[in-house]
Parts: structure tokens; sequence; C-alpha cells
């Protein structure tokens, strides 16, 4: 399981990259795809990391993380109601991206978070 998230994370990466520097119908797509995926790799992370969250890192980390998935899930539903391709769309999908999210989808964090489970539940 861990393993197909850390890929949902390269394809989210990737996504937010295309999403930035796509244009029109390509950009509606890409952004589509992007939430889609989000919503998806999310409900995973809820439902099979926070539990282990909790057991080892306590409460309070799995809360952050809650929280830091709710911030980014509101953002994304904003985007929804507005035009894509505007500059203002673009700006804030930046901002979900940044060094919040950045780091949430970086190489470095699930690695470092995962990297004892990975082994028993790859």
């Amino acid at each position: 399981m861990v393993r197909v998230l850390l890929e949902q994370h390269a394809r989210i990466r990737g996504l937010f990259a295309e999403v930035k520097n796509a244009q029109g119908e390509q950009k509606r797509n890409r952004f589509d795809e992007l939430r889609a995926l989000l919503a998806v790799h999310e409900t995973a992370e809820e439902l099979v990391l926070r539990p282990i969250a909790k057991k080892t890192a306590g409460d309070a980390e799995a809360e952050a993380r809650n929280y830091e998935e709710e911030e980014a899930n509101q953002v994304l539903a904003e985007h929804e109601k507005m035009d894509v391709n505007s500059t203002d769309v673009a700006s804030r999908l930046c901002g979900c991206a940044g060094p919040g999210r950045a780091w949430a989808f970086s190489e470095a964090r699930p690695r470092e978070r995962w990297g004892t489970r990975r082994s028993s539940r790859s």
C-alpha cells in the first residue's frame, strides 16, 4: 500500500506542474485529474496511515496531517468554482502546492515517515 501512495505522490507532483504549465482544455483536464487523485490519495492516507500515525507519532501528529489535508481540500474545492485558466487560480494553485503541500508530496517526507513500515506494508 505504501508503494501505491508513493507512486501517487509522484503523479500528484507531476500533475501540479502540468496544471501550472498547461492552457485551456488541457489545463482543465489535468486539474480535474489532480483533484480526483488527491481525493482518492487523501482518503487512502486517512484510512491506512492515520491509525499508524496515531500509534507511532501520537494524536497531535495525526490531527496535524488531517488539518493540512482539509486545508488543501478547501483550496481545491474553491478552484472548482473558478476559471482554472485565470492567473488567480494559477497563483493559488501554486500556493496549495507551496511549502506545506510541496513538502507533503516531496520524495523525502513519505520515505522519512513510512520508511520503517514500507517493507512490511508494501
